[in-house]
């Protein structure tokens, strides 16, 4: 079971590409039953990637979608938050684990952003796993 706030990691899905990824970290943004574009969902999560070099960080930094979180805000290896990208998941279809959580204040500066993306209309849906 996950909570708001959890880090999971999805063992397998369906990414932004299309394509099929394994073992990937999540932020999960809401554990609430709803429906987008006519599909149920009860998880919705954004995404995490790690840095590959100082140069990878500072470039992923310089795009304001993305969102650091170290080592401080409850991961093992410092990264970032895609907030732009927004995948929308079933539970009892998805093999997960939890892994961790972040901090409130990260959750929270995440949220923000988020919702500053949304207006923006900068906003990217998954819901191929559904």
């Amino acid at each position: 079971m996950c909570r708001v706030g959890d880090i999971i990691l999805i063992r397998k899905y369906i990414g932004e590409d299309g394509t099929r990824q394994r073992n990937h970290p999540f932020i999960v943004l809401n554990d609430s039953e709803g429906k987008i574009e006519g599909l149920p969902f009860d998880l919705t999560c954004s995404v995490m990637s790690s840095f590959k070099n100082e140069e990878h960080r500072k470039k992923k930094l310089s795009m304001k979608q993305n969102l650091e979180i170290t080592v401080e805000d409850g991961v093992k290896k410092d990264g970032f938050i895609k907030a732009n990208q927004i995948h929308y998941f079933q539970k009892d279809k998805l093999d997960y684990i939890v892994v961790g959580s972040v901090t409130p204040e990260l959750f929270a500066e995440l949220m923000k952003l988020i919702e500053e993306l949304f207006k923006d209309e900068e906003i990217l849906v998954n819901t191929s796993n559904l």
